[in-house]
């Protein structure tokens, strides 16, 4: 009984604070609870004026110290030492221009018409194209009491040359085509001519230059028309032209070179001789810094028409006593052959009434001094 009263006691003492409590509490509404909540789950935060102030900067402060390097000894394990090497920019030139053209025109309808332009593929493939005209058109001044001549000279040249570069060879090939229109004086027989002329060029060059011998071989079919001629009319000239050269060097300032030459001329409607000439020219070189010497000689030989055997010497010494003082003498000759094309470089005007044998220059001896004593000024005097 005594321990139901003791429970009962604790009971209530345990009961009296919750009603104390009960007593104190506020009257629960929605406006309460929210206001109670915002206070607790949304504190104050502290020194929130500081947030966007920045520290202040200090410059930073740079102590002197004297620059110290390693002068420590490292073995070399060749002989000479293995350096780095300065770097260097590589310097290149502009590109040229592919092409040009150049356009003139004059009194007497004087005309000067050049064009050409060069393709580079891969380069390794050149193709170059050219085209010419010039020539006048106008009356020209006889003398007193002489009627004036109307003279016409019109020269007009395209070519076309390509060149392919092997590892160890250049092949070149090339065709050109030239045309001339004149007349002559009024109290000639033949009042007006016309030269037709073509070409067709291979030729094969070395690039190797470690082999013991340089050569270069061409070969070359020109053909030309001479309209009118005493001779005969329409007469045409085939030429087959060959050239080969070999050389060696004995060391570093001796050279040995043997050029070899051939032409096989054929005429067409003309009353000319097919002939074969042979020429070759035989040297031996020597270079150094003041002396050069070359001793050789052409002989030339013809077959069909003209003299059979010919020779001429080729020798040429000079001596450079500074950079800008050269001494030479020099004893020459050979062989012109006086084909079709090198009739009209003499004088278009000329009529050919026969065959002619070729030019040969027995000797051509000269002594002479070259001088440059300032830069861009230079004077040549020479005897022979």
């Amino acid at each position: 009984m005594k321990n139901i009263r003791y429970i009962l006691g604790g009971m209530a003492l345990m009961g009296l604070p919750l009603a104390l409590q009960a007593q104190n509490q506020t009257q629960d509404t929605t406006l309460v609870r929210t206001v109670v909540v915002e206070q607790e789950y949304n504190p104050d935060i502290m020194d929130a004026s500081k947030i966007n102030v920045l520290p202040q900067v200090e410059v930073p402060v740079v102590s002197k110290k004297a620059v110290e390097y390693n002068e420590t000894l490292k073995p070399a394990t060749e002989i000479p030492a293995t350096t780095m090497q300065s770097y260097t920019g590589i310097e290149s030139l502009d590109k040229a221009k592919g092409g040009y053209a150049r356009l003139g025109y004059g009194n007497y309808n004087n005309l000067d018409l050049l064009a050409n332009y060069l393709f580079t593929f891969k380069g390794k493939d050149w193709l170059n194209l050219n085209f010419g005209m010039d020539g006048m058109n106008g009356k020209l001044d006889m003398g007193e009491g002489l009627e004036k001549w109307k003279s016409r000279y019109y020269r007009t040249h395209a070519g076309v040359d390509y060149q392919h570069r092997f590892r160890s060879v250049d092949l070149n090939l090339g065709g050109h085509f030239g045309l001339s229109n004149f007349n002559f004086m009024p109290e000639w027989a033949d009042g007006k001519q016309k030269f037709t002329s073509g070409d067709v060029h291979i030729g094969l060059e070395n690039r190797n230059k470690d082999l013991a011998l340089d050569y270069a071989l061409e070969t070359n079919l020109l053909l030309y028309q001479r309209q009118y001629d005493p001779a005969a009319t329409d007469a045409g000239e085939s030429l087959v032209r060959t050239k080969a050269e070999v050389s060696g060097d004995i060391s570093d300032e001796q050279l040995i070179r043997i050029g070899f030459y051939m032409d096989n001329a054929f005429y067409q409607k003309a009353n000319f001789d097919n002939t074969t000439s042979i020429g070759l020219n035989p040297s031996y070189q020597f270079h150094n810094d003041d002396w050069s010497l070359r001793l050789g000689a052409h002989v030339d030989m013809a077959f069909g028409f003209g003299k059979q055997f010919r020779a001429a010497p080729d020798v040429q010494v000079q001596y450079n006593f500074s950079d800008s003082y050269l001494l030479y003498a020099q004893a020459t000759g050979g062989k012109r052959q006086n084909d079709f094309r090198q009739l009209e470089s003499y004088n278009p005007y000329g009529q050919l009434y026969n065959q002619l044998d070729a030019t040969y220059e027995q000797l051509n001896a000269a002594i002479g001094f070259k001088a440059s004593p300032v830069n861009e000024l230079w004077f040549h005097l020479y005897a022979g």
